[in-house]
């Protein structure tokens, strides 16, 4: 079950996830942070953001799982958690993924 218009703190002020689930057999709950990158411009410098804010929610206990997921053609760089985890604390709780990479799992029930 997804939830609508899910509104966490974070550090830097309210951080609204684009999607958070819950498993009601299990009462588990995942956060998931999105990111689509079209043309060319600033994605990669939002990533930080995402990765800082769902980091905090993470680091919080209370979603059993929290992504930040990737989508789009442009990025100079694909975001990856060996690219990010030295530099923000924390970050190693999110796991970045690219959307096919994440709907695969999702589908194939690993998430």
């Amino acid at each position: 079950m997804c939830e609508d218009k899910v509104r966490e703190e974070s550090p830097f002020g309210e951080y609204k996830l684009p999607i958070a689930a819950r498993d009601r057999r299990h009462d588990k709950r995942i956060a998931i942070g999105f990111q689509y990158q079209e043309v060319g411009g600033t994605a990669e410098q939002k990533v930080a953001w995402h990765l800082l804010c769902l980091a905090h929610i993470s680091s919080r206990r209370r979603y059993r799982d929290t992504f930040f997921v990737w989508a789009g053609e442009n990025w100079k760089s694909p975001p990856t958690n060996e690219i990010y985890n030295p530099l923000i604390v924390n970050a190693d709780r999110v796991r970045i993924m690219s959307f096919p990479a994440f709907c695969t799992d999702a589908q194939a029930g690993r998430l």
